[in-house]
């Protein structure tokens, strides 16, 4: 339990997209409490199966680590970076941006470029990296 508490809070403290608690009354403090107070309990009961499962949950990570698959599935630092690009991108304003006059690259049909005027520069970057579109330049 104690390590359940754990990776929630690390989740939601890097601000992981992929962790989305379903209960309304979830805190990062309650996963750190719930860590501390199951870890306390079980020093508490008993010190000797208290480092027994300490150094088998180390050893079990250890060995995560060491087998892991080829394919990447993201962690908790991608999470922390995308969190990081996302939010200096929807910071910026559209006087902080410059844009140089490029010449014609990337025109798309006239809805979409329309329906891309509509939204700001960044929140639309940001939605066509999170969907799985390819970015586009457009220059006059």
């Amino acid at each position: 339990y104690g390590s359940i508490n754990l990776a929630c809070f690390v989740l939601s403290i890097l601000k992981s997209p992929g962790f989305r608690p379903r209960w309304n009354h979830y805190h990062w403090s309650t996963a750190l409490a719930g860590f501390l107070l199951c870890t306390i309990l079980s020093f508490v009961i008993s010190v000797l199966y208290a480092f027994i499962s300490v150094f088998l949950v180390i050893g079990l990570f250890i060995y995560i680590l060491s087998s892991r698959e080829k394919k990447e599935w993201g962690d908790a630092i991608v999470g922390w970076r995308l969190e990081q690009a996302t939010s200096a991108l929807l910071a910026l304003n559209s006087s902080q941006v410059s844009t140089p006059k490029l010449s014609k690259f990337s025109v798309r049909s006239r809805q979409a470029l329309s329906k891309r005027l509509k939204q700001s520069a960044p929140k639309s970057f940001v939605k066509d990296l999170e969907s799985g579109e390819k970015p586009y330049i457009n220059g006059n």
